[in-house]
C-alpha cells in the first residue's frame, strides 16, 4: 500500500471518527458553547485552519457564535446581503465584493430543511506551509461537521423553547383557573325572588381585564359592579385582581360610595403611576327601601329597563375613570327610587364596539330588544352574546366581553 493511499485512509478513519466523537457529544448533552469549542479544536488542531467564524440566524438576525483568529463580531446584518443567495453552496471569498471577507477563503453556508441555519468562514495562516490551503482539501467535510452541529444546536435551541411555552401554557391555565376564581359564577350570584342575576365572561385572552362582582352587604342590601381595565392580556388581569382585593376590602354598608370611589381611586394611583385606568360601576341596592345608589367612573353606562312602563334610561352619573388623575374633580352621586320588575344591564365595551365586516359597531340596540322581550334573565344574556357573535362574523371577538344582568323584583 503507497503512503498516499494509507495517508487517505488515514485520514478518512480521523474524520469517522471526529464525526462519531461529535455525534456522541451531542448525545450527551454537551453545551452549546463546548460544541463549538470542539468545532473549533477539530479545525484548528485536526485540519490546520487558522481563522474560524460561525454566524447563526437567531430569528431576528444574524449573531456571531465563534470567533478565532479574528476580530469578534466583524459582519453586520448588511454584510449578509452579498453572500446570503439562498444557495447551499460553497463560496470563494474571491468571487464577494466585501472587504471584511480579505482574511478568509471560504463561505460555508450550513442548510436544515431550506432554511439558512449559519455561515462558517474559514481561513489559513499556515497556507505557505503546505503548498495550498489545507481549507480546500477538508470543504465537505467541514460543511458535513458544521451542519450536524448546527443542527444539533437548534434542536437544543427548539427544546428550550417548547419548554418555554409549556412553561408559559402551564402558568397561563394557572393564571386562568385562579381568575375564574374571583370572578362568581352564575351559580353563586342570587336567584330569588327579591333579586336574580346572571352573567358573561370571555376574555380575549386566557386571562383579561374585565370584572364584574356581586357582594351582600346586610340582610336587605347588596352591591354589584362591573369594571374595564385599559389593556389587555396579563398585566390587566393582575390588575383586575388587585382591584378587586382592594374593593372587597374597603366596601361596607356603611361606608359612602364617594368615599369608596376616591380610595379606590388612591390605591390605584399608587399601584399603576398613571399608567392604567379602570372604567367601573357600582351600585348599592336596597331590597327593603327600593333605593339604587350608584356611580359610573367612565364607564358604559348601564341601561336600565323598567317593565311596567316599557321604558330605557341610562346610569350615568358618577365621575372620570379610576386612576386618571391623582385627584378626582368632582364625584356626582346617582339615586333612584325603583319600580317592581326593573331590569339592569351593565356590560363593557367588548360589547358596544364589537364591528361588523362593514366596521359598524354592535352598539346597544340589539340590547334594548333584547331587553324587551318577556324572558328569563339568562335567556336575555344568552341571545346577546348570540348576536354579538353572529354580528361580528368571527369565531373570536377581538376583546373582553362582559355582560351583568339584574333583575330586581
Amino acid at each position: 500500500m503507497s503512503n498516499t493511499i494509507a495517508n487517505r485512509l488515514k485520514l478518512t478513519n480521523l474524520k469517522l471518527e471526529t464525526i462519531l466523537n461529535v455525534t456522541n457529544a451531542i448525545n450527551a448533552n454537551t453545551s452549546v458553547k463546548e460544541l463549538l469549542t470542539i468545532f473549533k479544536d477539530i479545525l484548528i488542531n485536526e485540519l490546520s485552519i487558522g481563522k474560524v467564524s460561525i454566524y447563526r440566524y437567531n430569528g431576528s438576525g444574524w449573531k456571531s457564535m465563534l470567533d478565532y483568529g479574528v476580530k469578534k463580531r466583524f459582519l453586520f446584518a448588511t454584510d449578509f446581503v452579498s453572500f446570503d443567495n439562498k444557495s447551499t453552496q460553497i463560496k470563494s471569498t474571491i468571487d464577494i465584493d466585501n472587504t471584511k471577507l480579505k482574511n478568509f477563503d471560504f463561505i460555508i453556508p450550513v442548510y436544515h430543511k431550506q432554511t439558512p441555519l449559519a455561515y462558517v468562514f474559514i481561513g489559513d495562516i499556515n497556507e505557505e506551509k503546505f503548498g495550498m490551503s489545507p481549507s480546500v482539501k477538508h470543504l465537505n467535510f467541514i460543511q458535513t461537521l458544521a451542519n450536524i452541529l448546527m443542527v444539533a444546536i437548534e434542536n437544543k435551541r427548539l427544546f428550550r423553547e417548547s419548554l418555554q411555552q409549556l412553561t408559559i401554557k402551564k402558568e397561563m391555565e394557572l393564571a386562568t383557573k385562579m381568575q375564574k376564581m374571583l370572578i362568581p359564577k352564575n351559580e353563586d350570584l342570587p336567584n330569588n325572588n327579591l333579586v336574580k342575576m346572571w352573567a358573561y365572561y370571555e376574555p380575549y385572552f386566557n386571562v383579561g381585564g374585565d370584572y364584574y362582582d356581586y357582594i351582600k352587604l346586610d340582610a336587605n342590601s347588596f352591591a354589584f359592579c362591573i369594571a374595564d381595565i385599559s389593556g389587555k392580556g396579563t398585566s390587566a388581569a393582575i390588575l383586575m385582581s388587585n382591584f378587586q382585593a382592594n374593593l372587597r376590602a374597603l366596601i361596607s354598608p356603611e361606608i359612602p360610595l364617594i368615599e369608596l370611589i376616591t380610595r379606590l381611586n388612591d390605591r390605584i394611583i399608587d399601584l399603576t403611576n398613571n399608567d392604567k385606568f379602570i372604567t367601573f360601576f357600582i351600585a348599592k341596592y336596597n331590597t327593603k327601601t327600593k333605593i339604587l345608589d350608584y356611580l359610573n367612573c367612565g364607564h358604559i353606562p348601564p341601561i336600565i329597563y323598567q317593565k311596567n312602563t316599557n321604558t330605557f334610561d341610562l346610569l350615568r352619573k358618577g365621575t372620570i375613570g379610576i386612576g386618571m388623575l391623582k385627584k378626582i374633580p368632582k364625584i356626582t352621586l346617582g339615586t333612584r327610587i325603583l319600580d317592581t320588575n326593573t331590569r339592569i344591564i351593565c356590560f363593557t365595551d367588548g360589547i358596544t364596539e364589537t364591528e361588523n365586516y362593514k366596521l359598524k359597531e354592535f352598539g346597544t340596540k340589539p340590547i334594548e330588544l333584547e331587553l324587551q322581550k318577556k324572558q328569563p334573565l339568562s335567556n336575555t344574556i344568552t341571545n346577546i352574546v348570540e348576536k354579538l357573535k353572529k354580528f361580528s362574523g368571527k369565531d373570536a371577538l377581538f376583546d373582553d366581553v362582559t355582560l351583568l344582568g339584574v333583575d330586581l323584583e
